[in-house]
Parts: C-alpha cells; sequence; structure tokens
C-alpha cells in the first residue's frame, strides 16, 4: 500500500482526510490534557467505548480497507494509542463524575458491557458493507473506511457533549480548543465525503447534523459560560 493513494482518490480529498486526522490527533490530545488538569474526562464514557471499539477495529482487522493510504491507517493507530489512554482515564476518574448512584456503582462492569456491545455492532456495520465507500456499491467498493459508523458514533459524541454540558457547565471546566478541533476534524471529512460517496444520503445526512451540533455546542460553550461568570 503505498502512503498517499492518488490512484484513486484527489489531492482534494486526500487533504481533507489528512486534515481530519491530524484535527482529531488535536482532539484526543486536548481531552487528555484537560482531564488530566481538571481530573474529568469530557469524553462520555458510552461512546468512549465506541470509539475505542472503533479505532481498534479499523487499526487492526479493517487497517487494509482504509485505502486512502499508508499514512492514513498510521493515522488511525495514532487515535487507537490516544483512545487507549483516555478509556484509562475514564476507568482511572470517570466514576467520579457519574451523577446517576447506580451507574456510578457498577461503573467498570458497565463499560466492560459496552465494550461487547460495541464490538459487535461495529463489527455488523463493516462485515454487512455499511461502511463500504461508495455506499451504492456494495460488490466491489473502492474502500472501506469506517464513514457510516464513525458518523454514528460522532452523532452520539455530539450529542451527549451537549446534553453534558447544560447539565453541568455551571460546575465543571469546559474546553474551547477540543471542542473547535473537533468541530474542524469532521467538517473536514465532512467535506470529503460529499466529494467522494455522494449518494450515500443516510451517512451526509449524519454528518450534517453532527456538523450542526457542533457549531451548536461552541455557541453554548461561549454564550453559557459567559452567563454563568456574569
Amino acid at each position: 500500500m503505498p502512503w498517499l493513494n492518488t490512484d484513486i482518490y484527489t489531492p482534494l480529498q486526500i487533504a481533507l482526510v489528512l486534515i481530519s486526522t491530524i484535527g482529531w490527533v488535536g482532539t484526543y490530545i486536548g481531552v487528555i490534557v484537560h482531564a488530566r488538569k481538571y481530573k474529568f474526562v469530557e469524553m462520555p464514557f458510552f461512546i468512549a467505548c465506541g470509539n475505542l471499539i472503533w479505532e481498534g477495529l479499523y487499526s487492526t482487522i479493517y487497517a487494509q480497507h482504509i485505502n486512502l493510504g499508508l499514512l492514513f491507517v498510521w493515522g488511525t493507530r495514532a487515535w487507537f494509542v490516544l483512545d487507549i489512554y483516555i478509556f484509562w482515564l475514564l476507568l482511572k476518574d470517570g466514576d467520579k463524575q457519574i451523577q446517576t448512584p447506580i451507574i456510578r456503582q457498577y461503573y467498570k462492569p458497565i463499560l466492560a458491557i459496552l465494550l461487547v456491545i460495541w464490538f459487535f455492532i461495529i463489527y455488523a456495520i463493516a462485515e454487512t458493507g455499511l461502511d463500504n465507500i461508495p455506499f451504492m456499491v456494495m460488490v466491489q467498493p473502492i474502500g472501506r473506511l469506517g464513514g457510516f459508523s464513525a458518523y454514528m458514533l460522532n452523532f452520539g459524541i455530539s450529542m451527549l457533549y451537549i446534553i453534558q454540558y447544560l447539565q453541568r457547565y455551571q460546575e465543571l471546566e469546559f474546553s474551547k480548543a477540543t471542542a473547535w478541533l473537533k468541530w474542524f476534524g469532521t467538517a473536514c471529512v465532512t467535506v470529503f465525503f460529499f466529494l467522494a460517496d455522494s449518494k450515500n444520503y443516510v451517512l451526509l445526512t449524519l454528518a450534517t447534523l453532527v456538523f450542526v451540533l457542533d457549531i451548536s455546542y461552541i455557541v453554548l460553550l461561549y454564550r453559557l459560560r459567559r452567563k454563568a461568570q456574569q
């Protein structure tokens, strides 16, 4: 596999995914730095389990499906390594930020169950061809980039971030840098999918919703926090 697959993808498409990859590396580093500083892991544990499984599968079993080039395979592996550390932080401190007593009591078994559930969900999506690109070419796709399952997780992150922020913005510090990096990294790969898989209406609908949610979260970060300080 070449480092960059310019035989199938245009330079613009490769540049968009490369910027997105870097943006998400920055997002994960932002989550880690913020968690170490404030002892609070912003990424909701329900989706963090899914993220870990997605990156584990697409950096190992399904690495050959990422036919954008070897550079992007190693980018996915970098995400996986960073996500392992985020998951460790969740194991170490995550139960302290749970407000529901019964969930706090069974926090670690719940994490283990979620890992198993997400494994079967993402494995099933990949094996049935829902992550193929282009989606309409089910028999001989040009790639299997994990787009649908990734945006399903991304939608969950974006939605739960907003809910979490609305519940706890007056008592906890949330990272603006992480919010901007997530929005930017996701927006770039969204443009890529609009170019490369324009008939995958389910994926593009999810991508559009994630874009709107990410913008909404950034607006809330500035508006509500300023109001709380006043």
